[in-house]
Formats: C-alpha cells, structure tokens, sequence
C-alpha cells in the first residue's frame, strides 16, 4: 500500500520539491554562482523524504481522512508491538516494524549529504529523533494514534541511513560524483 502509494504520487512529490526548490537555487545562484547537477539532485531528493514522511505519516490512513478513522490511541510502552504478534500474525507485526524502519533510512541518508560537515551521527540520531517525536505528537492531535515503538523503529530508521551515508563516503570519497553530490567540490 505504501509501495503503490509512493509510486503513484512520486511525480507530484518530485514537483512539490522543485517548486520549492528552484527559487531558492536561483536566488542562491544569482549570489553565490553555480552547483553541479548531482548536488541538485541530492537536495531535492531529499525534499521528496521529508514531504514523502509527512505525506505518508500525516496523511495516508486507508483512504480515509484521520477524522473519519474514530481511532485514537497512545502507546508509550517499548515494544508493544511484539505483544501483537497473536492478533496480527508474525508476519503483518514484523512488516510494519520494518517498513517503519525503511521509512526513515532515506532521511538518516540525505540528511549529511545535504548538510555535508555540519552533522555527525549524534546530531543526524537527534534530528530523526525530533522528527519522528514531531510526527507522532502531530499524529496524536489529529486522532490517530501515537507509538513509541514507531519512534524507536523510526529512530534505527535513521541512524541506519546515517551509517549507510558514512558506508558510501568511505567507499567514495575520492570520486568526484561523491564530492559533488556532498557540495564538497563544484
């Protein structure tokens, strides 16, 4: 569900991105001269996972506007989800934790390539951090519900995208797509 629906708005998340992007590029062009394609690309690709994130996390319910679903819940108990698993199936219960851990790795990912040098782990764990805590909190206020496990989930989320950037930057560092897509060389 998520896949189809990430797959059908894609386009208009990637326009979204552009609308806000281009104006911002054109009036940091006009000041500071020109970025190479590859950096475009990475910071609107990283546009698209944060409106990508509150699209699907804000949004997406079955079809259904939050207001309609008349569920709303709080969980602040770590690892709820396994006491789940008789209702759900192991399955469904192990999908869900994963999807919310994928969900976030694209965030841990772009988050150092845009802001190249400015972002250790520690700084990219706590942004994930504060993301996700803003989602849930959000999520509860609209009446749907709110879990810590999809903080945790979402949280390993993003620090397995930090470690996967860290992973590319040893492997390549010395290639100029590498540098320029981390706005180190234009």
């Amino acid at each position: 569900m998520i896949l189809g629906y990430l797959l059908l708005l894609f386009p208009l998340m990637l326009l979204i991105s552009c609308a806000v992007y281009i104006p911002y590029n054109l009036y940091r062009r006009r000041r500071y001269g020109r970025r190479p394609f590859i950096r475009h690309l990475g910071i609107v690709l990283w546009l698209v996972t944060i409106i990508s994130l509150a699209s699907i996390t804000l949004f997406l319910y079955g079809g259904m506007s939050p207001s309609q679903t008349g569920f709303h819940a709080l969980n602040l108990k770590p690892f709820h989800w396994l006491s789940s698993i008789p209702i759900t199936g192991l399955r469904n219960a192990i999908m869900q934790y994963v999807l919310n851990i994928m969900m976030f790795i694209p965030l841990g990912f772009f988050l150092p390539v845009v802001f190249y040098g400015k972002l250790n782990f520690f700084k990219t764990a706590g942004i994930s951090f504060l993301v996700t805590f803003g989602i849930e909190t959000i999520q509860y206020f609209i009446g749907r519900s709110s879990d810590i496990d999809d903080i945790i989930a979402n949280l390993i989320g993003g620090i397995l995208g930090y470690l996967i950037f860290k992973l590319c930057s040893m492997l390549f560092s010395s290639f100029s797509f590498w540098k320029k897509l981390c706005g180190q060389e234009y």
